[in-house]
């Protein structure tokens, strides 16, 4: 993936990067480890501030997305997906390399985890409100559901996650949104299916024309046949509709039926 101007170089040379941790060891050597974390977190919290203002990055709250467009929405969410990739592969993980060439063995094992936890959760805070406050409206689903795969590759399938025990325990709270954004999916396949099993227009094409909803339906299968995969493993491991067990107006959607249809 390219990220062009986003391309992160740390500004640390090689023999800079010798002596801060020539540095690091003198100050530990004299008791004064925790003062020279506290200001070399700080300074790093400041660039990644810097880097999050440069993407363009801006907090969104549950509140605020109800009232947003969804074209505005949408934009957002393809930010959001480009700024993820950058933060989580690049930025976050150059961090931690950075942390362990200079403190690593002084006993400054959360030095890391520190500097960038709080731009983590303002970063995954964004995939949370849209989860959250996001209407199930049948043209939605396909950004959720490029919500959910950015998501999931990052958090729980991606290898610069899966190798790094500093930024599982980072990223151990956001893995609950990727399961937030599968119940939005879901909602939002069991609002198409109840949209389409309670239609009640009265539309009739003495000509023999395809009738609207048809042409919809079709139209809105053919694009979720692109996400077929992903489809699959949020449909097959949907949890027990045992609260909706009684309610006859919810279809019960499988995907092997899906699949016949198409």
């Amino acid at each position: 993936t390219s990220y062009g101007d986003y391309d992160y170089h740390s500004e640390y040379s090689t023999m800079k990067i010798h002596d801060l941790r020539s540095i690091a060891e003198k100050m530990n050597s004299a008791g004064h480890l925790r003062e020279c974390t506290k200001l070399y977190m700080g300074v790093r919290k400041s660039f990644l501030d810097a880097s999050f203002r440069r993407l363009g990055f801006q907090k969104l709250s549950v509140a605020e997305v109800p009232r947003l467009e969804w074209s505005v929405l949408e934009a957002k969410i393809r930010q959001w997906i480009h700024a993820a990739k950058f933060c989580v592969l690049i930025l976050f993980a150059s961090e931690e390399r950075l942390c362990e060439q200079i403190f690593e063995g002084l006993g400054s094992d959360t030095c890391f985890v520190e500097i960038v936890k709080d731009h983590a959760i303002q970063l995954f805070s964004f995939a949370e409100a849209v989860s959250i406050s996001t209407r199930p409206s049948p043209e939605r689903l396909f950004k959720i559901l490029d919500l959910y795969e950015t998501s999931f590759d990052l958090l729980v399938n991606g290898d610069v996650v899966s190798q790094s025990k500093s930024l599982k325990l980072v990223f151990l709270q956001a893995t609950e949104i990727v399961n937030q954004l599968a119940e939005a999916a879901r909602g939002i396949l069991l609002k198409f299916e109840n949209d389409v099993l309670h239609e009640s227009s009265n539309f009739l094409d003495h000509k023999g024309g395809i009738h609207p909803l048809t042409r919809y339906v079709v139209n809105y299968i053919i694009l979720m046949c692109e996400y077929k995969e992903t489809l699959t493993d949020l449909i097959v491991s949907t949890p027990s509709k045992e609260n909706n067990s009684n309610d006859l107006t919810i279809p019960d959607l499988k995907f092997s039926e899906f699949e016949e249809r198409t």
